[in-house]
């Protein structure tokens, strides 16, 4: 369970900033390392030999499924943006402070991009938006948008079993 020192939301995200460091040091890394703790998802396999296999750069900003919420990874600077769910285990990912909505002043001070709308606090949702991300289900690119946007997307699951609700822009 992550505990928040600032702004609760009603949310099951969670979001770390991870130093660039010898355990980690490419999105594909943490990504590599994430994919096996969501283990409700029979998938994991698939998604990791994609990974591996992948002729893509390491940091290339990376999507997949999580519990309630998808998990997006992104380099910036010399730090990874990791949004996820916070309904999974994420081992020792959890040492890294829950930072979204937070008061992270001495964050803000080297990285104040990350509050974009000068909020005074870490904001992943916003500062995420319109950036591309690499989705390992579906195999494109998309774009991150903060809008659940309707998509035509016959024979997948859907709110209202007619369309497929996406959060994006594919292309």
């Amino acid at each position: 369970m992550k505990i928040r020192n600032g702004f609760v939301s009603n949310s099951s995200s969670s979001s770390f900033i991870i130093n660039d460091n010898e355990e980690f040091s490419s999105v594909f890394d943490i990504a590599e390392y994430m994919l096996p703790c969501r283990d409700m998802y029979e998938n994991t396999d698939e998604l990791l030999k994609r990974l591996k296999e992948s002729d893509k750069h390491p940091d290339t900003p990376i999507n997949f499924g999580s519990c309630n919420y998808d998990t997006f990874i992104y380099k910036h600077k010399d730090i990874y943006l990791v949004r996820t769910c916070n309904n999974h285990e994420w081992g020792k990912l959890e040492q890294y402070p829950d930072v979204d909505y937070c008061n992270n002043e001495h964050i803000l001070k080297k990285y104040p991009e990350l509050d974009p709308n000068n909020n005074g606090y870490v904001d992943f949702y916003t500062f995420l938006e319109d950036k591309e991300f690499w989705s390992l289900e579906m195999g494109f690119m998309f774009k991150e948008t903060q809008d659940w946007d309707i998509c035509m997307n016959p024979g997948n699951y859907s709110w209202d079993d007619k369309e497929n609700v996406c959060c994006g822009e594919f292309y």
